[in-house]
């Protein structure tokens, strides 16, 4: 992952944050030649875990198939050039992309992946809507998609009397 910038939150919800554990949500999903508009299923990107998680990057990895559902060699060059996604906050109601994008205009060139200079906060019961495209002519595309970042631990109230 990226660096991290120099100065972290230190509170969340009034709480001081006293240990970040690395932590990812990913997701895979085949998606038929030419297909449009298919959506990862729900669950897939839904934080289900009591502790708030920092998403700082989203990795998107993608894989041509053959008739038999078997990687065709390494993908070939530029196959970002050949699916699109389009992600939205589930519980938040907001897009983060405008439309349906290339991935690879998403992607640093340095980390292939996509940083998010400021960390998106999920809380249990939140989560993104991804949907994809496939542009490819003849082949089934694997798309593999992981949100990493961080749980948040929080120090408890203390209980002074």
């Amino acid at each position: 992952m990226h660096d991290m910038p120099y100065k972290l939150p230190t509170h969340y919800a009034n709480k001081r944050i006293k240990l970040r554990v690395p932590y990812s949500m990913p997701g895979l999903l085949d998606i038929p030649a030419q297909g449009a508009g298919i959506e990862f299923p729900d669950s897939t990107f839904l934080h289900s875990v009591e502790l708030p998680f920092e998403v700082w990057d989203m990795q998107m990895h993608g894989a041509q198939l053959d008739g038999n559902n078997i990687p065709i060699a390494a993908p070939a060059p530029g196959i970002d050039w050949f699916w699109s996604i389009r992600v939205q906050a589930l519980s938040k109601n907001q897009a983060i992309t405008k439309n349906t994008q290339l991935v690879q205009s998403l992607k640093d060139r340095d980390t292939e992946g996509w940083y998010w200079r400021q960390p998106w906060l999920l809380e249990r019961a939140e989560g993104f809507i991804v949907s994809t495209d496939n542009a490819l002519a003849n082949n089934v595309l694997r798309a593999s998609i992981t949100f990493r970042g961080f749980l948040v631990v929080l120090d408890v109230p203390s209980e002074t009397r």
